[in-house]
């Protein structure tokens, strides 16, 4: 896929469709938060979007919700295959 802004969109940074934040398990994503985001307990995912999206765990699919990209589903999820 494309970015509209010309940008190539790397195969791991794709979206998943059907995923939302809420697919994120709390211990397998927050390893990757730092600071405050890191010590607030479940769920401070959810205020964490920001700092998931500038990860690549996070995208915005074309109507701009929010959604796991490929990365996001394979390294924070517990069951990835479903």
């Amino acid at each position: 896929g494309e970015r509209s802004q010309g940008q190539l969109v790397r195969f791991d940074e794709s979206i998943v469709s059907g995923t939302s934040i809420a697919d994120l398990h709390y211990a397998l994503t927050h390893r990757f938060l730092t600071g405050d985001a890191a010590r607030e307990s479940p769920p401070g995912i959810s205020d964490s979007t920001d700092i998931l999206r500038k990860l690549r765990i996070v995208g915005d699919d074309e109507d701009g919700n929010a959604r796991l990209t490929l990365s996001g589903v394979l390294l924070c999820t517990p069951k990835p295959q479903r």
